[in-house]
């Protein structure tokens, strides 16, 4: 967000998490997204490295830059009747979540998957963002699962006009295998949109996904400490509640959608 905001000029936008930024905004003092590789890079005693390590670790710094690029190039190229979609899973919860919590509670928690689209849709030159998030107890977090949740994305009424979607993920194995790309440019449902994937260097996932995942957990930890969340409805009802009370109706209704997922085939 640091910079959209002040290296990219970006202060006028309809997306609600820039219309919340002031001037005291400022860079984060701690690098993050960093990885074994990249950092042994950055080390200025690499003399003791064999050469064909140290080509590895230079490859794999020139691929990360690569793909960083591409992925702000996308974003800033939108053109009306694009999408970027960048997803990804959270760690599991476990409930109840409770202000109270026994020794024995810890053992006995149910957990429940969590998987995020974070959708940039541009339309008659205006941006939006919409968060698509899928509850489930279904803990298989393999590519048939993934694939129907994209698939209920992209199938969606704001994507009725879409017709070019750019995807990126992570290399997990849920998302880096045949069977969920065969999917996407096979056997997929998406009513002629042409579908482009893209795959984060490797050990450098992190995106705006885990910006909402971040925000979920500071939700969640503070609607714990008032109220006992018992199951994954009272789940849904709590995270829908909290984030309409700190926006309003419209933005709610336009960035968040909070969806269950009952699967009985896995």
């Amino acid at each position: 967000m640091y910079f959209f905001y002040h290296i990219l000029k970006i202060q006028q936008t309809n997306l609600y998490t820039y219309n919340l930024i002031t001037i005291k905004y400022q860079k984060a003092k701690r690098e993050t997204d960093l990885c074994e590789y990249c950092d042994l890079l950055k080390n200025q005693h690499l003399h003791h490295l064999p050469a064909e390590h140290l080509e590895k670790l230079k490859v794999h710094h020139k691929t990360m830059e690569i793909k960083k690029n591409d992925y702000d190039r996308q974003f800033r190229n939108l053109q009306d009747g694009q999408s970027l979609v960048v997803f990804d899973f959270k760690q599991n919860l476990g409930l109840p979540m409770s202000p109270k919590e026994m020794s024995q509670d810890f053992f006995q928690k149910l957990p429940v998957s969590i998987l995020t689209f974070v959708c940039f849709i541009k339309k008659n030159n205006n941006l939006f963002k919409k968060v698509f998030t899928f509850l489930s107890l279904c803990l298989n977090h393999n590519a048939t699962f993934a694939s129907d949740c994209l698939e209920r994305v992209l199938n969606s009424a704001m994507y009725m006009d879409i017709s070019k979607v750019y995807l990126w993920s992570d290399n997990g194995p849920h998302f880096h295998n045949n069977q969920f790309i065969n999917f996407i440019f096979l056997k997929n449902n998406f009513k002629n949109k042409v579908i482009e994937y893209n795959f984060f260097c490797e050990k450098h996932g992190k995106a705006v996904c885990d910006q909402f995942f971040g925000s979920m957990t500071r939700s969640l930890n503070d609607l714990s400490k008032k109220s006992t969340i018992s199951n994954i409805n009272e789940l849904l009802s709590s995270l829908c509640t909290d984030y309409y009370n700190k926006s309003n109706e419209y933005f709610f209704e336009m960035f968040f959608s909070f969806l269950l997922v009952f699967y009985n085939k896995y």
